[in-house]
């Protein structure tokens, strides 16, 4: 019988493999190099949630953005019943406006199902982006992208929204 520990550096091996291979797919990370997803990988914290679970609330300061690992999570504004403005699937990001400002969540994250995710905190952040400029800079770049696309989607709703409005003429 072969000693537990003879097959922990495989285990370990396939895992951090597999957080490798994520990481690299994921839309912030996509234009930096192995070494590079590996120094911001030490800054993630692993989060679960159960279905149901706010990851945040609207109006609470943003302290982390987060990778959605696995499940699926709503942004929504508060009220009975909560309004959806968007759905987040694995390998998106949520809460990323925390690394730009001060100010409070925009909408809360409520997941649908069990969800993991890796949370990197602001603070942290702030000190990698001193001691890793460069590697900030890309991600920078990546988010200025990820918050384009979002502004561009939600422009488009909002045409559709007023397409389907009568047209008010004043009398």
């Amino acid at each position: 019988m072969k000693p537990f520990w003879s097959d922990l550096g495989k285990l370990i091996s396939s895992k951090t493999s597999q957080e490798e291979d994520f990481i690299k797919n994921v839309q912030l990370f996509t234009d930096l190099t192995r070494r590079e997803r590996l120094k911001v990988e030490r800054l993630m914290h692993v989060r679960e949630y159960q279905a149901g679970e706010y990851i945040f609330h609207k109006g609470q300061p943003g302290a982390a953005f987060y990778v959605i690992r696995s499940g699926l999570v709503r942004i929504v504004t508060p009220g009975e019943p909560p309004i959806l403005l968007a759905e987040v699937n694995p390998g998106e990001v949520i809460g990323e406006l925390a690394i730009l400002d001060e100010t409070p969540r925009s909408a809360s994250a409520l997941t649908a199902e069990h969800a993991t995710t890796m949370a990197i905190f602001k603070g942290d952040f702030d000190a990698f982006m001193l001691s890793e400029p460069v590697i900030a800079a890309k991600i920078y770049r990546r988010l200025a992208i990820v918050i384009g696309n979002r502004l561009k989607a939600t422009n488009a709703m909002l045409q559709k929204q007023a397409a389907k409005q009568p047209e008010t003429r004043p009398a």
